[in-house]
């Protein structure tokens, strides 16, 4: 019986009542299954997938990588070309994503060259995170690797962070 409950606390987090899944190869196919309210989880196919774009998740899902460790996010972003890697904003503290087995690098922002007064309120803007930006919302990281990032700041705020063993 604790199994079917540990599965019923697990899918009153997302918005949808079943799972829709989807995989996705490229990039392209990445920001598409995004902007899809449909699907809840994105597996990613082993690969770099260098992005263009910032990726921008406002909504409840999951991305996880078809094998732990063997999909890279690259930003290939620079002082010319600033971008982050992943901004999440939910909106709301109810929201949830989850990365897993991810890869992630490549990214710059910086805060002298992005941020203005009338700007100060808005954190996505003023250099934070330049590998994820977490706006608003419950997000666990796991299995994961974010380096080779920069950013004019790295901040935190955790709860209910396991201790490492």
């Amino acid at each position: 019986m604790r199994g079917a409950l540990t599965l019923l606390a697990w899918c009153t987090m997302l918005p949808c009542t079943e799972t829709s899944e989807t995989t996705v190869f490229t990039s392209s196919g990445l920001t598409s299954a995004l902007d899809n309210y449909a699907v809840s989880r994105i597996v990613l196919s082993s690969g770099t997938y260098n992005l263009i774009a910032e990726l921008s998740i406002y909504r409840s899902v999951i991305l996880e990588a078809a094998v732990a460790g063997s999909v890279t996010l690259k930003a290939q972003a620079s002082s010319s070309s600033p971008r982050r890697v992943l901004m999440i904003d939910l909106g709301s503290p109810s929201g949830f994503v989850q990365l897993i087995g991810l890869n992630i690098t490549g990214g710059y922002v910086n805060p002298t060259s992005a941020w203005r007064p009338s700007d100060q309120r808005d954190e996505a803007r003023r250099g934070y995170g330049g590998g994820v930006f977490v706006g608003q919302g419950t997000v666990t990281i796991s299995s994961c690797n974010i380096s080779g990032n920069s950013g004019g700041y790295v901040r935190a705020h955790a709860q209910k962070c396991p201790s490492p063993r």
